[in-house]
């Protein structure tokens, strides 16, 4: 018996030509002998072939195609630091942060300037911060909740509490806000304070000649000035009465008595006006003659007092008369008025000549 062999052996992933002169390739892939399961693509190769995974995929030891987690197989980060990798099914995907936004390629993420974007997305003015932005406010605003919208802040209540803008009415305004004075005040110059308005700088405050305009805090009055009877006005004073006649009859005890003229002056004061450390305030001022043989007496009496009920009436003892030189007297307020009230004092003068009355 014998075997008969042929002169030439193949390897394997090799055969015979037809001519068993050569060894030839076998294409597995073409033959459909290979063991690529499905969604694998076979590829022929020299004395072999080779089972190809999709993009994103790739063989596992059970040569089954298994998901590449790029997110997490490379030595460096996938996507760029402004994003977050979220693996998919044979691939990934860059997701931007919140104010940022992919260019071209999906892995780089860069700012969006939404002021750029959006003109409208702030109230009034926008600032591009990284990934986000920044709504400001115009003066005289602030944000409100929603971070975008610019609302009016009322700069007199939030600063009553701690004092005041204006020292007479805070008038809020869009933005800002303005000084206002009651009747009788305008503002001064630094915008804040009101001062009086002195209304007696005006001819045509009073219009009774008999009248003698006094400027009060806001207001003020048209006092009359009525001469008592065998008195007249001096017309060089205009705040004066005085005796129609000097002469007085001889023996007339009664004319010689009455004063020479009446002088009439009217104060203004502050209600509840504090007293300083000397626990005085002087009023008013009496100078009489600097004769040598002069000799002058100084009295001051309370005529009468007006005031609302609820007011404690001012009485004499709230005023003092003090005499500061031989032919001078000073008026003092010594206690406090509580306002609104009205007082009449009378201050008289007497004037003796050598220790003889002479008016």
């Amino acid at each position: 018996s014998h075997t008969c062999q042929p002169k030439l052996l193949c390897g394997r992933g090799y055969r015979m030509n037809e001519d068993g002169t050569s060894c030839i390739d076998i294409d597995e892939c073409a033959s459909n002998v290979h063991e690529c399961s499905g969604g694998q693509t076979c590829s022929n190769r020299q004395g072999t072939y080779t089972c190809q995974c999709p993009s994103g995929y790739r063989l596992n030891h059970l040569r089954q195609c298994q998901d590449i987690d790029e997110c997490t197989s490379f030595y460096g980060p996938a996507c760029s630091s402004n994003a977050v990798c979220e693996n998919t099914p044979g691939s990934f995907q860059c997701n931007c942060h919140d104010g940022f936004t992919k260019i071209e390629g999906g892995r780089t993420c860069v700012d969006v300037d939404e002021c750029s974007s959006d003109p409208n997305v702030c109230h009034h003015r926008c600032i591009n911060i990284r990934g986000s932005f920044q709504c400001i406010c115009n003066a005289g605003y602030k944000l409100a909740a929603d971070s975008r919208t610019c609302i009016d802040v009322d700069e007199c209540e939030q600063t009553r509490e701690r004092g005041r803008l204006c020292i007479g009415m805070c008038v809020n305004s869009p933005g800002s806000y303005h000084c206002a004075c009651p009747a009788g005040y305008t503002l001064a110059p630094d915008q804040r304070t009101c001062k009086d308005v002195n209304e007696c700088d005006s001819a045509t405050a009073c219009h009774n000649p008999d009248e003698q305009c006094i400027n009060t805090r806001g207001a003020f009055r048209c006092m009359e000035i009525t001469c008592p009877h065998d008195y007249v006005r001096d017309i060089s004073h205009k705040s004066r009465c005085k005796k129609r006649s000097l002469y007085c009859r001889r023996g007339d005890i009664e004319c010689a008595k009455q004063p020479l003229s009446y002088s009439y002056n009217f104060l203004p004061l502050i209600s509840n006006m504090s007293l300083p450390s000397s626990g005085q305030v002087d009023l008013f001022t009496m100078r009489g003659p600097l004769w040598s043989t002069a000799t002058v007496h100084f009295s001051l009496n309370l005529e009468s007092t007006s005031s609302p009920e609820g007011r404690r009436p001012a009485t004499r003892e709230y005023f003092r008369l003090r005499r500061t030189s031989v032919n001078q007297a000073v008026i003092s307020l010594v206690s406090i008025i509580e306002g609104p009230q009205e007082v009449q004092l009378a201050l008289s003068m007497q004037l003796y000549h050598d220790r003889v009355y002479s008016g």
